[in-house]
């Protein structure tokens, strides 16, 4: 297939715009009627961050240390520092925890590793962390807790671009810090979906 270069000024669009047609604006999520002219209605009135988190949610990764997950004392200590990452499966890792920000709705997913009761002070501070996104917001959104695996993690599955598909090479490209794992940890992510 022909590859495509995108000025730097609309580089991003193609990517919002698989979102917007994918999600609860255009797409034919979960969502009633109603609910999906409220979205809308959101849309047009609401400002440019805002519109833009409606059309393509925004995820937040913190990767839980290696230290911290093999002594889960050392988690007090542990100061987490959410950083912003790819909308995309590839960032499904089992050693962290996520934020998906879709306005109307906040998901906390918890990685595998990570998934445990030694870990519940972390997925409190994630939900505090969330709390002044809900408290500025009209609707105030939900926010629901999920955990890898789990039958509720399809909230957030169906939320995020299948970059799983992709090759290594485009894989790397979109979300540079997968260079940061071996092949193996990498294949280890995709062969999850």
């Amino acid at each position: 297939g022909a590859e495509y270069a995108f000025p730097e000024a609309v580089a991003g669009l193609p990517r919002r715009l698989y979102f917007l047609r994918r999600g609860p604006l255009l797409g034919d999520m979960q969502k009633n009627t109603d609910d999906a002219f409220l979205l809308r209605h959101l849309l047009l009135r609401s400002g440019p961050a805002d519109s833009l988190r409606l059309m393509a949610p925004e995820l937040l990764s913190i990767a839980v240390p290696q230290a911290c997950l093999t002594d889960p004392s050392l988690i007090a200590e542990f100061v987490p520092e959410p950083r912003v990452v790819p909308c995309e499966t590839m960032a499904l890792w089992s050693d962290t925890f996520l934020v998906l920000d879709c306005h109307d709705r906040l998901l906390i997913w918890s990685g595998r590793k990570v998934a445990g009761p030694a870990f519940d002070s972390l997925r409190e501070g994630c939900e505090s962390y969330v709390a002044p996104f809900c408290a500025a917001r009209y609707p105030t959104p939900s926010v629901l807790q999920v955990k890898e695996g789990s039958s509720m993690a399809r909230h957030l599955l169906s939320r995020v671009a299948p970059s799983h598909k992709d090759s290594g090479s485009e894989q790397v490209e979109a979300f540079p810090l997968l260079g940061t794992l071996t092949e193996e940890q990498r294949g280890a992510v995709a062969a999850k979906f």
